[in-house]
């Protein structure tokens, strides 16, 4: 089944819901979709790169603007910082590796000089306190470097390195992310689980066409490795109940793989935004479709909190 087969037959009214929606940073301008108003369903946001805007459309609180927050060299990381079950509005400057939060209990905080040029920024739960950590991955050497909430300052070395993209999530399903890195050119993953230990899931989206998209499709409480691919929007997602799913033909050139739990019922949804007009559409039941919020210039960006 083709995106354009499940949007003709999706009703009219379907196309005017504001639809919650919910993921890893890139530069550009910012597609954001993340839980901040803390009620378990994430929400669609747009981030301005040129000025720093933030704009997002919350499932209970409806329509907020936060202006001025980030600009040219940022890149936006929602996560939830402070552990209060909501996303804070956060940005990484990629010239010199400051972190900027505004919390939602804390306020406004800074931590500067974590990271800078050839790091990405990996925020997520590395101690599963319920408070994503301030993380950043060395793309070079595979390095990691993590301010953990509970622990404190820990890295872990060579773990990754050039060629490799960070892909931690809780994979094993203790409550705590892990690192994790996939190989674009031969769809190599390769996991270091808090319980579970090493693992690896060899030419699972080869050929430098496919984006990992790791996320809980099952719903079983631990993240499955699961690759899109760009060109024709097939998803093949390797669950930990149910196997190896695929689902055709949703998205494609232009579109960007958005998972998120954008109905609330603990199982993440495949989802995708159309990087030319904005539209978002989530294969929940019933569809949802949330038009043209975004646009030229707004690329995905994800919390990579799982």
């Amino acid at each position: 089944m083709t995106l354009r087969s499940i949007l003709f037959g999706v009703a009219t009214a379907c196309l005017f819901f504001a639809a919650p929606a919910a993921l890893a940073g890139v530069a550009g301008g910012i597609a954001i979709f993340a839980d901040f108003d803390g009620d378990g369903v994430t929400d669609v946001g747009v981030y301005h790169t040129t000025n720093g805007d933030w704009f997002i459309q919350e499932s209970t609180d409806g329509f907020t603007t936060i202006p001025s927050f980030g600009g040219p060299n940022f890149i936006p990381v929602p996560a939830d910082y402070d552990g209060d079950g909501s996303a804070d509005v956060s940005v990484y400057d990629t010239t010199n590796g400051s972190w900027f939060m505004q919390q939602t209990t804390a306020g406004y905080t800074i931590l500067p000089t974590f990271g800078g040029p050839g790091f990405t920024p990996v925020p997520a739960d590395y101690d599963g306190d319920g408070a994503d950590d301030i993380s950043v991955y060395q793309n070079a050497v595979g390095a990691w470097f993590m301010q953990q909430t509970t622990a404190g300052f820990t890295s872990k070395a060579g773990f990754g390195g050039t060629g490799f993209n960070p892909v931690p999530a809780d994979y094993d399903g203790d409550g705590s992310a892990d690192f994790g890195v996939f190989q674009p050119t031969t769809g190599d993953w390769y996991l270091n689980q808090s319980t579970d230990g090493y693992g690896q899931d060899l030419a699972f989206g080869s050929g430098g066409t496919y984006l990992p998209v790791p996320a809980d499709y099952d719903g079983d409480g631990s993240a499955d490795i699961s690759v899109y691919h760009t060109t024709n929007g097939d998803w093949f997602m390797k669950q930990t109940t149910n196997g190896l799913q695929p689902l055709s033909g949703f998205g494609g050139p232009s579109f960007f793989p958005v998972p998120g739990l954008y109905d609330a019922d603990a199982v993440a949804d495949n989802a995708v935004y159309n990087t030319g007009n904005g539209d978002w559409f989530a294969d929940t039941t019933p569809f949802k479709v949330v038009p043209a919020f975004g646009g030229p210039g707004y690329d995905p960006a994800q919390t990579t909190s799982n």
